[in-house]
């Protein structure tokens, strides 16, 4: 289950019939909603970095990717961006829903075409061009969220991560190392300014090291031996 364990009550009793059984999953941060199943181990999310673009070096933008939604934060990524004076890229989909399409309004009084800039929703062959050459990807999100594919695949194409402290971020961020990990949008806009002291190659091999595919099976090989050696 990708989402946080117990974030959807429905799931609630299904997770009781089986407590007896052990679970796997995917950052130690999801396990926070119901602490007393077994865990087995994590293991996060595997990524194939030979497959996303390098950006040695990135162009005068930053990016936000991702669904268009207050979970995610964008009002506060384009704050951040505003506060910088940078350019921020807007990539992802929005929604009709009442609340959701009343967010997208807010973030649309914001997009000039100029400063902030929205692209729409991109398949990844469009998408990870433009992520490799951003200067960092600023991911503020507002939720306890399980693991980010987005964070990863960032960091895949040798861009750093600006992300608030919620769920699963400083499991997967290397703060100081591949981005920053901040709380609040005066953080983030610090971190905008310390963005070149973040080396873009570290963060790469980083990502290939903890969470590419090698990495991701073998995790997965050693668990599944460990069990039928009764460990």
């Amino acid at each position: 289950l990708h989402d946080q364990l117990g974030h959807n009550h429905t799931l609630l009793p299904h997770f009781a019939k089986y407590e007896n059984h052990w679970f796997v999953t995917i950052s130690n941060a999801q396990r926070t909603p119901l602490p007393d199943l077994r865990y087995l181990t994590t293991i996060y999310h595997g990524l194939d970095v030979n497959s996303m673009p390098y950006g040695e070096v990135a162009d005068d933008y930053f990016v936000y990717f991702g669904r268009m939604v207050e979970d995610k934060g964008v009002l506060d990524a384009i704050e951040t961006a505003k506060r910088a004076g940078v350019k921020l890229k807007l990539v992802g989909p929005h929604f009709e829903g009442e609340a959701a399409a009343a967010y997208w309004k807010e973030i649309s009084q914001h997009i000039d075409g100029e400063q902030i800039e929205y692209l729409g929703s991109l398949g990844k062959d469009e998408l990870f061009p433009i992520v490799s050459k951003a200067k960092a990807f600023i991911n503020l999100i507002n939720y306890q969220e399980a693991f980010g594919m987005v964070l990863i695949e960032s960091m895949a194409c040798g861009t750093p991560v600006i992300a608030r402290r919620r769920g699963s971020i400083p499991e997967v961020i290397d703060h100081n190392g591949t981005g920053f990990v901040v709380e609040t949008v005066d953080e983030a806009v610090e971190a905008v300014k310390n963005i070149e002291k973040i080396s873009r190659s570290f963060c790469r091999t980083y990502t290939a090291d903890r969470f590419g595919f090698t990495e991701y099976v073998n995790q997965y090989e050693r668990m599944l031996e460990g069990v039928l050696a009764g460990d």
